[in-house]
């Protein structure tokens, strides 16, 4: 029962690391690449928060296909 428990707390930092470094990802694409407008630092942690969670979400309702 313990190693059940250790495998899933692993594959939760697992997929909560992947989540947040999404979240960082988009919050540094945001942020640097637009040039001709100057967003926030409110409005890209935002944008950042919402794009994470739903990749969370969706992440969690298919995740993943697997092609033999």
């Amino acid at each position: 029962m313990r190693n059940s428990l250790k495998s899933q707390d692993a594959d939760f930092n697992k997929k909560l690391l992947k989540y947040v470094l999404f979240g960082l990802i988009m919050a540094i694409c945001l942020r640097y690449i637009p040039s001709n407008t100057c967003i926030l630092d409110s409005e890209v942690i935002i944008i950042s928060a919402i794009s994470s969670i739903t990749f969370g979400i969706i992440d969690m309702i298919m995740p993943s296909i697997k092609v033999n």
